[in-house]
């Protein structure tokens, strides 16, 4: 679709149309990507999952304001519409400034501590593994400012604050914020619809349900899969500098304000960091690779092996989701079990929830299970969770049958 095209374009809010202009495009906080992919088609439960109750009056706004209001109170709430009520009827959206404040001292508090002992250079491997772990524990929490979860007031101005989190944490990851809401956001609204989801566009390395020509050697992708996964956070390094490069000439210019501050962000990451690996080299290696690891095994593990989908204008966001997500459970029957690999994942095990409420507070996910696990029932809907072993051993599996597809189809 040209830049014309989509000036021209449209979407839909409770019924009502809101014109994709030029405008928009050049204003949306979160970028023209996400417009041109819903060109068409209803965003009403993703744009009440993904924004704040100011950025929802203004839609309301763009949707005709008091001219359609009596359309957009007639138009029949969805499934997700109804659990978003019981949320907020129960508070759930509000979070806790305590909790924020220990997810990030502990979170922030590895990573400096690793850093201290690599620059002591007396426990070099002591401080690899805890800026290892500091990293991996700054992608969840990085992850929850991202998606606006702490919003003691739900305005722009407290988003802007989260905002400022997610760049600080992404800062000392070396991944930034405006490289994770273009890609991480638009994941969220289509996740797993092919040609839209970023998130699923893994080729070469990785081909799980797409038709391809296995190759010499990516026809041992199953086998390579969890190897593989420890250059991730280098990936994202380096998608971080491609992305944020490209967006400097973006129309939008929030993207270009972003793209500016992200790119000081990785000259201040890759001077310190690219410093502290010339003094500890194998150390540093260690630290990037195993926080590859432990992300992509968690990240991974939720989708990648679930249903590909087509858009379909009949799918709502509880179908979309349940289709496409895979909680993580634990290995034993216990309840600290279920703590230990709720806090170890940053609350990304119950991916369900969080898919369909992603600015919820992490600590009040669970408290939805219920509610979404008896609405799934009523819709014969099966309530997908393994353990992480579980979940590895499927993405592998779905990757060893495309390539037995694959090279089926190539011999026909």
């Amino acid at each position: 679709m040209s830049k014309k095209d989509l000036d021209n374009g449209e979407l839909f809010f409770k019924g009502a149309r809101i014109p994709i202009n030029s405008y928009w495009i050049q204003n949306h906080p979160g970028g023209s990507k996400v417009l041109r992919v819903f060109d068409g088609r209803d965003a009403t439960d993703q744009m009440l999952a993904m924004h704040s109750d100011e950025a929802i009056r203004k839609i309301e706004a763009m949707a005709g304001g008091e001219k359609t209001k009596a359309l957009r109170d007639a138009h029949p709430k969805s499934d997700f519409q109804k659990l978003q009520d019981i949320a907020i009827e129960q508070n759930l959206f509000e979070a806790s400034t305590w909790r924020e404040a220990w997810k990030n001292l502990y979170s922030f508090g590895f990573a400096f501590f690793g850093i201290y002992l690599l620059i002591q250079g007396e426990s070099p491997w002591k401080g690899a593994f805890s800026l290892a772990f500091g990293w991996y524990q700054l992608g969840w929490t990085g992850h929850d400012w991202g998606h606006h979860t702490y919003l003691p007031e739900s305005t722009t101005a407290a988003t802007w604050v989260c905002d400022f989190g997610c760049w600080m944490s992404g800062m000392l990851r070396g991944n930034t914020m405006l490289w994770w809401k273009l890609r991480h956001n638009t994941h969220h609204v289509v996740t797993n619809e092919v040609g839209a989801d970023p998130d699923i566009k893994l080729a070469p390395l990785f081909n799980f349900f797409e038709d391809f020509l296995p190759s010499a050697f990516t026809q041992w992708q199953g086998f390579y899969y969890v190897p593989t996964l420890i250059l991730l956070h280098a990936y994202w390094y380096v998608e971080s500098w491609q992305v944020n490069l490209r967006q400097l000439g973006s129309r939008n210019r929030y993207n270009r304000m972003w793209a500016q501050a992200d790119l000081l962000a990785l000259v201040m990451h890759t001077a310190f960091f690219g410093w502290l690996a010339l003094r500890q080299p194998l150390p540093m290696i260690f630290a990037y690779a195993l926080s590859g690891l432990g992300t992509a095994l968690i990240v991974f593990a939720t989708h990648y092996g679930e249903e590909r989908l087509d858009w379909n204008p009949e799918m709502d966001l509880l179908e979309q989701t349940i289709k496409t997500s895979r909680n993580i459970g634990g290995f034993l029957p216990f309840e600290l079990d279920k703590e230990f690999w709720f806090h170890f994942s940053g609350g990304l095990n119950t991916q369900i929830e969080h898919h369909m409420f992603p600015r919820m507070p992490r600590h009040n996910l669970r408290k939805m299970t219920p509610y979404v696990k008896k609405l799934l029932l009523d819709r014969d809907f099966k309530w997908k969770e393994s353990n992480l072993w579980e979940c590895t051993r499927k993405c592998c599996a779905q990757l060893a049958a495309n390539v037995a597809r694959n090279l089926k189809m190539k011999e026909v």
